[in-house]
């Protein structure tokens, strides 16, 4: 596991806040009619949400959480 040097956070919560980022974008694509765009980000985002599980074993932040509903939404 790495640290940034200057935020002193683990790659588990880099991986955790590009998760988050990643959701916004889906919704922004799924907005704009891009569904296989929408489809691609969400295993982007499964995919690090996963890395972050494997670098931390503390829970996810508060901010994933909430962020969970969009992938429930779209991975029908």
């Amino acid at each position: 596991m790495t640290v940034d040097r200057k935020r002193k956070e683990s790659d588990a919560v880099v991986a955790e806040r590009m998760a988050d980022a990643v959701a916004y974008l889906i919704t922004v694509a799924r907005e704009a009619g891009l569904g296989s765009i929408s489809s691609d980000l969400l295993a982007i985002r499964r995919k690090l949400r996963a890395r972050a599980k494997v670098d931390d074993a503390s829970p996810p932040s508060p901010a994933s959480n909430e962020t969970d509903h969009i992938e429930a939404r779209y991975s029908k």
